[in-house]
């Protein structure tokens, strides 16, 4: 299963307490189980389903914890527009507007 299709049927929830785990940045995959998270830095196979790399992981959260900042998915669209309109760099939040949306669809 995808990171974004986790989100989509389970929530961000478990991806939150994943990171919050001291280990979380020394491991290239986290395993979400229903009562606990696992870590490697080896993928296994018997639980793709539920294993992922901990850089998507991060990479999704931040992104809704962005467009949450920016007031949500169609004012984060603004901020996108005014950035690019000003000329400042504008892929940060091109790029949370895609993770969100992937999320959402």
């Amino acid at each position: 299963m995808k990171a974004t299709e986790f989100v989509k049927k389970f929530g961000l929830s478990s991806f939150k307490v994943a990171m919050i785990c001291p280990q979380f940045s020394r491991y290239d995959y986290a395993i979400l189980y229903s009562d606990e998270v696992d870590f490697s830095n080896n993928f296994i196979e018997k639980h793709a389903d539920y294993m992922f790399k901990t850089a998507d992981i991060k990479r999704l959260v931040n992104s809704h914890e962005l467009v949450e900042k920016l007031g949500g998915l169609e004012n984060a669209k603004d901020e996108y527009f005014s950035c690019v309109q000003n000329n400042e760099p504008a892929s940060y939040v091109a790029k949370a507007i895609s993770d969100v949306e992937s999320c959402n669809e």
